[in-house]
């Protein structure tokens, strides 16, 4: 393949010669008294030379003209109005180079070379997994929902900043090819560039609906009382070392700062672009950072920040009616320390601070869960320009949280959120809780 855009080739003439010295006309003698002389004929075998010589270059044109023109023929198209139009034209090509190792192999380093940080950034500055993350998220989803699919550019149009990709895909026979694919059977592909690293990605396939799991395999969990499932925005101030109690199942988000988890045998940090996981045994710590979770799955776990600033991060989670209790004893002054999700913060409108720990809800499940045995994933789902994820089904139980994106009016009011969809041009990405019946 040849790694260049095609330039075209202009002709260039002389006004004031546009006689071929090479072809039959003789050289002007100079004018003396005023009177021009004649041209002096040129001899027969000099004309025959020049001749020659005239087609022998037409003929070595003609062929270095087939032969970049084959060159050109292997490549995608790309149309170019300068230097900045070449670089986006190279960088979209070693972008779907990148994809179609990380779509092979799961490593995603030369897709991420190719990304600006905060690419498609959504919240926090950062993105939600950290620097170049936002559209990763896409991609991460992408590849969890349809492992086969695999890419072909067949054409590029670049201009400036601003690259369309005309790109084909396969490897999705399980998959409506009118969900993804124009009549063409290729999608447009709309990128800005900066710096010779994309900032910005959106397409013009619809209806599209992807999801990555964060726990991978579903939490089975035991509800032994009647619960709701929750997410929250936590803040938690800095250089408090006291040990906030989580209680399972939950799973924390780290958006900024670090958290340090305190080991129990269960709870476990997961860094989310390759799934790597990280134990700690009993009373051993660890630290979370941006790009990575923490997965508390049943028992309660103890968090902290003791970085000199504060941290944030998601949690969804499922809480539980608890029944009512004496907080503390009879005698003893001081209540025992609440846990981060309790019912009491997580069920409410408002943001509440107790101690170091700042909650904010975002969305809360109005359908009651029974008690039983349950699976509980949770996941990124990413849903292309207007498509739609159904939230209350038969059977399950779901809550969503925008994180980038819009979504339509009415699914800010809880009571009616029964179908997320984006409403806008751009993929949209949300947080989302499941909970179904084990088996």
């Amino acid at each position: 393949m040849v790694d260049k855009a095609t330039v075209a080739a202009g002709s260039f003439s002389d006004p004031q010669r546009t006689a071929n010295p090479l072809v039959g006309s003789g050289p002007a003698l100079p004018q003396k008294d005023g009177v021009r002389s004649p041209a002096v004929p040129a001899r027969r075998d000099h004309r025959s030379t020049g001749q020659h010589i005239s087609w022998l270059l037409v003929l070595l044109l003609t062929t270095a003209s087939l032969i970049a023109l084959y060159q050109v023929a292997q490549t995608p198209r790309a149309h170019s109005n300068g230097a900045n139009a070449i670089d986006s034209f190279r960088t979209i090509r070693s972008f779907y180079a990148g994809l179609g190792e990380f779509m092979e192999t799961g490593d995603a380093s030369a897709l991420s070379i190719t990304l600006a940080p905060g690419a498609l950034a959504s919240v926090p500055e950062q993105g939600i997994m950290g620097d170049d993350s936002a559209l990763l998220t896409y991609l991460l989803a992408l590849r969890a929902t349809h492992p086969r699919l695999r890419f072909s550019i067949e054409n590029i149009d670049a201009s400036g900043d601003i690259a369309i990709a005309s790109v084909r895909m396969s490897g999705m026979a399980d998959t409506p090819a009118s969900t993804w694919l124009g009549a063409s059977g290729t999608s447009k592909e709309f990128f800005r560039i900066h710096a010779r690293r994309i900032v910005q990605h959106w397409t013009t396939t619809p209806g599209s609906v992807l999801r990555y799991p964060l726990t991978a395999p579903p939490m089975r969990v035991e509800a032994f009382q009647p619960g709701h499932l929750a997410i929250a925005k936590l803040t938690i101030s800095p250089q408090h070392n006291d040990p906030q109690p989580i209680e399972g199942p939950a799973l924390l988000l780290v958006e900024r700062g670090h958290l340090t988890l305190e080991g129990d045998g269960s709870s476990q940090i997961v860094t989310i672009s390759t799934g790597a996981t990280y134990l700690p045994r009993a009373k051993e710590q660890g630290s979370a950072g941006p790009g990575q979770s923490i997965s508390i799955p049943d028992h309660q776990a103890f968090v902290s920040n003791e970085d000199s600033d504060s941290t944030t991060a998601l949690i969804a989670t499922l809480v539980e009616d608890a029944p009512q209790i004496l907080e503390y004893l009879p005698g003893f002054p001081d209540a025992q320390t609440t846990i981060i999700n309790d019912m009491s913060p997580l069920s409410t409108g408002r943001t509440t601070t107790n101690g170091p720990v700042t909650v904010r809800p975002l969305a809360f499940g109005q359908r009651e869960i029974p008690k039983g045995m349950w699976e509980l994933e949770i996941s990124w789902v990413v849903l292309g320009p207007g498509a739609s994820l159904p939230l209350a089904t038969e059977g399950e139980w779901t809550i969503a949280q925008v994180i980038s994106g819009s979504a339509t009016p009415e699914q800010h009011d809880p009571e009616m959120l029964r179908t997320l969809t984006n409403d806008g041009d751009k993929p949209m990405v949300a947080l989302v809780i499941r909970l179904c019946a084990a088996p």
